[in-house]
């Protein structure tokens, strides 16, 4: 097998993954109820019973991760350390100051490239304005 060969079938292995990661709660859901059915017509009450918890466990788990989706904000830690690219390879700021002062030089560069658009010199950043509140956009508008 060449590795040419190899790369595709881990190509397709990981495409058939993902699609049965879609499929997975209902797969598990049917299981469980064929494996409770078969409990069921052997007569086997210490099953019945362990596969109703299992199912009624997960209905609650997956009631509750609905509602906490819906209820709490977004978590997420907020960054320690930041890697910059400098001239001289890559630089870590570890500290508060530190990624403050990065994140603005970065933020700032992004937004004053936006101020230096063609557009922002412009007879129409004049006849529109930033938040298109001049009577041009008001003809503009109104077909005229």
């Amino acid at each position: 097998m060449t590795e040419l060969e190899l790369e595709s079938r881990i190509a397709a292995c990981i495409q058939t993954l993902a699609a049965l990661k879609k499929k997975a709660p209902e797969l598990r859901q049917k299981q469980l109820q064929q494996c409770l059915d078969n409990a069921t017509e052997k007569g086997n009450s210490k099953a019945i019973e362990a596969i109703k918890n299992i199912l009624q466990r997960e209905a609650i788990r997956k009631r509750w991760r609905n509602v906490q989706w819906a209820v709490k904000p977004p978590s997420g830690d907020s960054i320690t350390r930041l890697k910059v690219p400098t001239e001289d390879g890559v630089s870590v700021f570890a500290t508060k100051q530190g990624v403050e002062e990065q994140a603005a030089a970065k933020l700032k560069e992004c937004f004053q490239t936006a101020r230096v658009a063609p557009i922002c010199n412009d007879q129409l950043l004049e006849d529109f304005g930033y938040l298109g509140e001049k009577e041009a956009t008001r003809k503009v508008l109104d077909g005229t």
